[in-house]
């Protein structure tokens, strides 16, 4: 569940831009006439828009895709739907990728919809279908040896049926 190269260069990419963002709007702030009141305010928005961005680039360099997604989502309510579009998408994104990944084992659409096209038809066949994943459709032959049922445990003793009254 880490992020990949291109979902990485992505999330740095929108870190720098929620900086730029909170830079563009110290920079308003600054130079508009406010009044004190206001510009308090305005200031608070500007803090959590540098807290969010530096959280998304530390999430980014460690590959924390969850962390990503969270500060993607934060930074689209702290600036709204006009102006956080590409959080929006950023973290829409990432997080669809994270579901393909946990459902089908693969994050790829080709690769997942392969996999939910074999998953469907096992399931016609009447087969378990929960077992297909990414790993059993490879190329390379499976290598493991069929399971073993455990041993009896000496500590557990099963309960006994009793015989059935008349």
């Amino acid at each position: 569940m880490t992020l990949q190269r291109g979902e990485r260069i992505l999330s740095y990419a929108t870190g720098a831009i929620a900086l730029l963002f909170a830079i563009v709007a110290q920079i308003l702030i600054s130079v508009g006439k406010t009044t004190k009141s206001s510009r308090s305010g305005h200031e608070l928005v500007v803090a959590l828009l540098v807290v969010f961005a530096v959280a998304l680039l530390v999430f980014a360099r460690k590959s924390k895709r969850a962390g990503v997604i969270f500060c993607n989502m934060f930074l689209l309510l702290i600036l709204g739907i006009a102006n956080g579009a590409v959080f929006l998408f950023s973290g829409g994104y990432l997080m669809i990728r994270a579901l393909r990944l946990q459902r089908y084992g693969d994050a790829t659409f080709a690769g997942s919809s392969k996999i939910a096209r074999e998953r469907a038809k096992a399931r016609k066949e009447g087969r378990d279908a929960s077992a297909i994943t990414a790993a059993t459709l490879s190329d390379a032959p499976a290598t493991e040896a069929p399971r073993k049922a455990p041993a009896p445990s000496a500590r557990y003793t099963p309960k006994k049926q009793r015989p059935r009254r008349k």
